[in-house]
């Protein structure tokens, strides 16, 4: 309080003087010292820039001291409602203005971590589901523009009770569906395109179900098993005209037959999916290429 009651001394201003009267004074001493320092001698030139120093000094003292004074106004009005719980309600509010951040960040970790846990709790238990599942029989992907009734399709389940409910030899048949836009347009498209890229380098399965524009770019790169030898053998006396699709894999120096079109057999009707064109293809690297191969031979049967 003394450097503010000398702060108005030295604008020779009393202590209740208005702000309007203590911007004027102040302008007026800063014109006239600066006066001093332009036409004085020496001595008046270093005495004026004494003096405004002074003067500056006293005029940030009174200013800083009436902005401490609107802060807490302004905190008694704000934090006066809530009476004696007043201070701890300003500490909390404080605190959470300085540690924002800090909390926001807390927050996102905990969050981050749950997910965490939770898609390795999911994964967990849907390994513990499978393998209480007995093995497969033969897995098949549908790999292309194919569509549920619902639009793009998510659960596989119902493709799968399809098809076994026609091979009722066997235990279990594991199917993936993988939506892939002919002609991507827009962000989501993009994103399926992306999402079949990382199936078809994750996904190992045992015959791929496709369209033709699938057909003929895996087929090129070598995605899929020569069937020469069944096409001569059992699956002969059962191919029409045209079936059998043919593709010069990288590579090789001849096209060969790494396909069998069975868009119109039963298959389209079976499986509650729907597609322009449904090829079957062999995995290169099949566990179960005779199985994959039965299947084919099955619904080529079904014409």
């Amino acid at each position: 309080m003394d450097d503010l009651k000398q702060a108005y001394e030295t604008l020779g201003l009393s202590e209740n003087a208005e702000k309007s009267e203590v911007e004027k004074r102040y302008f007026l001493l800063v014109r006239q010292a600066r006066a001093r320092q332009l036409r004085g001698t020496e001595e008046e030139r270093r005495a004026a820039e004494a003096e405004l120093e002074a003067v500056n000094r006293a005029y940030r003292t009174i200013v800083a001291s009436a902005e401490r004074a609107e802060q807490e106004e302004l905190r008694k009005s704000y934090y006066g409602k809530y009476k004696k719980w007043s201070s701890v309600v300003e500490k909390i509010d404080h605190f959470l203005h300085y540690y924002k951040y800090y909390l926001l960040g807390a927050a996102a970790l905990v969050l981050l971590v749950g997910f965490g846990v939770k898609t390795y709790l999911d994964r967990q238990a849907e390994r513990e589901a499978l393998a209480k599942l007995p093995p497969a029989d033969l897995t098949v992907s549908f790999f292309g523009e194919f569509y549920a009734d619902s639009g793009v399709p998510s659960d596989p389940k119902p493709v799968e009770d399809a098809l076994l409910a026609r091979f009722p030899e066997w235990k279990r048949i594991a199917v993936t569906v993988t939506f892939v836009p002919g002609e991507p347009k827009t962000e989501f498209d993009v994103a399926l395109l992306q999402k079949s890229v990382i199936a078809l380098m994750t996904e190992k399965p045992d015959l791929y179900i496709v369209d033709r524009v699938n057909f003929e770019k895996l087929a090129r790169q070598g995605a899929f098993r020569p069937l020469d030898d069944e096409i001569a053998g059992r699956l002969k006396p059962l191919l029409p005209p045209g079936v059998a699709l043919s593709e010069t894999a990288e590579g090789e120096s001849a096209p060969r037959v790494y396909g069998i079109d069975l868009t119109g057999t039963s298959l389209g009707n079976v499986v509650p999916l729907r597609g322009k064109e449904m090829i079957a293809a062999v995995r290169a690297d099949a566990r179960h290429p005779d199985n994959a191969v039965r299947l084919i031979e099955r619904f080529l049967e079904s014409r």
